[in-house]
């Protein structure tokens, strides 16, 4: 998740450079208002005093000394007055480049703000996207594992013996399929691997309809999980592996060393640690467990 705190703007100390700046700029603008009365006060007393000069002209008929030095003080104030409009100048510059500078300042502002919100909206969206994609596939998982369920619990299978018939229904089946493989095995005196997958091919040629269906199904579920784009994969592996019991471990240990399991389960068994509550007792020979990467076990 971002961290927006980086991108806190602290409003306050910008404020109070802006009352900084802008009393900087009133106080320029006085300055620019004396000095350009001023000015103007020097031009309008050249003015009198030329005004003065031409009369005293007309008057004598001639250039007087006083109109000669009026016409030195009318220079000196006019160009006094030029330095003055000069100085204002100067001072207007400043002063827009204050005003400027508070310009610029708001607009770093505003597209930070607007930037922040964006990050925000987008991060809220985001989150929003992650909530209903989360919805979606907990929805489809759960519904998978209840259909899982259902799977299991309308498996019945019907055992005869020589005394008695015995029927075995849901998650009690895995016992008797279980049983049903090692006598087929015959482990007490053949632990060759190679051989006791041969009789697991047999034995599950025999019990596709039951064993095909729920495998299948089991399989699709943990694909699901593995394919989807969701965090945290192994909560919901781990709500599927509470499902299987002993028997369901066993036939599925050795489903995935068979060739029906072999290029598709087996790497996901191992990825999952699906195999990590077998118990040893039920593994026919402890060294078929080497046929697997030790991560199915973990």
């Amino acid at each position: 998740m971002k961290n927006f705190a980086d991108d806190n703007i602290d409003f306050q100390k910008i404020i109070s450079q802006e009352k900084l700046l802008n009393k900087d700029i009133a106080k320029i603008g006085r300055s620019i208002s004396v000095f350009a009365k001023l000015a103007w006060v020097l031009i309008i007393i050249g003015l009198l005093a030329g005004i003065f000069a031409l009369a005293d002209k007309l008057a004598l008929k001639q250039f007087s000394e006083i109109s000669g030095l009026m016409g030195w003080v009318i220079l000196a104030l006019w160009i006094l007055a030029g330095f003055l409009f000069l100085f204002i100048a100067f001072l207007s510059q400043k002063q827009q480049i204050q005003m400027n500078h508070i310009e610029t300042k708001f607009n770093e502002i505003e597209l930070k703000t607007t930037s922040i919100e964006h990050e925000v909206l987008k991060h809220r969206f985001n989150e929003l996207h992650d909530s209903i994609k989360q919805e979606r596939f907990e929805g489809t998982f759960f519904q998978l594992l209840s259909v899982h369920n259902v799977i299991v619990n309308s498996l019945d299978i019907i055992r005869i013996t020589d005394n008695d018939t015995q029927i075995a229904k849901g998650r009690d089946c895995f016992s008797t399929l279980f049983q049903q493989f090692l006598q087929k095995a015959r482990f007490v005196y053949d632990l060759n691997l190679e051989k006791i997958l041969q009789h697991y091919d047999e034995f599950y040629s025999e019990n596709h309809a039951d064993l095909g269906h729920y495998l299948g199904n089991l399989y699709h579920i943990i694909k699901f999980v593995d394919t989807s784009d969701i965090e945290d994969k192994g909560k919901y592996i781990n709500f599927v592996r509470a499902q299987l019991s002993s028997y369901e471990l066993a036939l599925l240990f050795y489903n995935a060393l068979s060739k029906q399991g072999r290029e598709n389960f087996k790497p996901l068994i191992e990825k999952y640690s699906i195999l990590k509550n077998i118990p040893k007792s039920l593994i026919i020979d402890p060294s078929h467990t080497k046929q697997f990467d030790g991560q199915a076990f973990k």
